[in-house]
């Protein structure tokens, strides 16, 4: 009588660990997408302050071709 209990409970508990493994990897999943993005958006970022940098660099030179 005491294993059929001990059996149940641990039935119990390997379901509630695999209910809370596929919460887990829904939130890894949706982690790893925003991570995705996050990348991307250094990524432009990076880009555009080299743009920036570059308009700056000619922006001098302009200037110092007026004087």
């Amino acid at each position: 009588m005491t294993g059929i209990i001990l059996d149940s409970v641990l039935m119990l508990l390997l379901v509630a660990a695999l209910a809370y493994g596929v919460r887990l990897e829904k939130k890894l999943t949706t982690l790893r997408a925003g991570q995705l993005a996050f990348a991307n958006a250094v990524t432009e970022l990076n880009q555009a302050a080299g743009r920036a940098e570059n308009a700056l660099v000619s922006l001098r030179q302009s200037g110092e071709e007026a004087d």
